[in-house]
């Protein structure tokens, strides 16, 4: 772990331990922002709309159409929010190619949200909430909010420390104070 540099690096052995898309579930499910950086660069990460999903069978089915595709590194599916994160290797499937995929596989309407390299220019913005964040049904309606909005690539609310971590994407909604 490099506290300085924000990075943690896991070596993971070929067939055995966790998958990469079960490191970011555990550690983004915890407050923290995280992305898999293979040792060919940065991943692109695709967020796409999923209209059709109706239960946390169809969110499964979801990510495990993603991470059986070859170069998908991981794979986060929201059921509220409609929406798949997918984290690609260098090279690998781009958005047209994942939506076109997770479309003809399910039937759903799949578009493409947004897609760029996780180098990319994109800037994190941290919202304090000063009121009206009181339960976990408040944290699920401001997540929601949030990500329902154009060029918002993902948010995380935090009910104990009442903040919300949102990254844009460029060429999103600007940051004001």
């Amino acid at each position: 772990v490099d506290l300085e540099g924000g990075r943690a690096t896991v070596q993971l052995c070929e067939n055995e331990g966790p998958a990469p898309s079960q490191l970011v579930a555990a550690l983004s499910g915890q407050g923290f922002q995280v992305r898999v950086v293979t040792d060919g660069g940065p991943c692109t990460e695709v967020v796409l709309h999923v209209y059709g999903m109706k239960c946390g069978g169809c969110r499964g089915k979801c990510e495990r159409l993603l991470q059986q595709i070859d170069g998908v590194v991981s794979a986060i599916v929201s059921l509220e929010d409609k929406k798949a994160a997918v984290q690609t290797v260098p090279g690998g499937p781009d958005a047209v190619q994942l939506s076109a995929f997770l479309a003809a596989k399910t039937g759903w309407t799949v578009h493409v949200a947004s897609a760029e390299p996780s180098g990319a220019p994109a800037q994190e913005v941290r919202l304090r909430i000063t009121e009206g964040l009181k339960c976990a049904g408040c944290v699920a309606r401001v997540e929601r909010l949030l990500n329902q909005t154009e060029g918002v690539v993902s948010a995380a609310v935090n009910l104990d420390d009442k903040t919300a971590t949102v990254t844009v994407a460029a060429g999103g909604p600007v940051a004001s104070r």
